[in-house]
């Protein structure tokens, strides 16, 4: 996984440029088939696929925020029952790796966190600093709020079993909620 992966930006591939270019100008051409049917009305449309591509990139940048979040929530049952189970914080992020492994894809975005987060506490960097880079890189209101409080009950000395049951429970019914609605 990059080291930095900012969850706010969007590089596509060669293939969805093709995909999407194709879907603009079919688009472009649909338009002038059906109210002008003609060539020259065509030529200034052209142009159209570009924003139809940049409108294609927050969209999918929109969508692959949507998913992090909910992956998140499981994440987070995963981790608060390590907690429970009495693995440190530490070891609870490696155990909530594995089981995400079993429940993602290895190219899903939680997954590659969860696996950098593993990789980045084999050296000695703090779980909690961890946890504020992803919520600063991903711009998820959920996981910046639950990253802050970790960070601070961390820091403090709170009950880490408690935090991130509630955390978890309050997450979970949040997203139940936005999925309902």
């Amino acid at each position: 996984m990059k080291r930095n992966q900012d969850y706010d930006k969007y590089s596509y591939s060669a293939r969805e440029i093709l995909k999407y270019g194709v879907q603009g100008v079919l688009l472009c051409v649909a338009v002038d088939y059906l109210f002008y049917k003609s060539f020259w009305v065509l030529l200034p449309m052209l142009p159209f696929p570009i924003f139809f591509l940049k409108w294609k990139k927050k969209q999918l940048i929109q969508e692959r925020k949507r998913k992090l979040d909910y992956q998140f929530k499981d994440a987070l049952n995963a981790l608060s029952v390590a907690v429970q189970a009495g693995y440190s914080v530490e070891n609870a992020v490696m155990a909530c790796s594995r089981d995400l492994e079993r429940l993602y894809p290895q190219e899903t975005d939680i997954v590659r966190e969860f696996h950098y987060m593993e990789t980045q506490l084999k050296v000695s960097v703090p779980v909690e600093e961890l946890f504020m880079s992803f919520g600063d890189r991903s711009g998820i209101e959920d996981i910046e709020n639950f990253a802050a409080v970790f960070y601070t009950a961390k820091r403090t000395g709170g009950d880490m079993n408690r935090i991130i049951q509630t955390s978890s429970r309050m997450l979970g019914d949040k997203i139940d909620v936005r999925r309902e609605i």
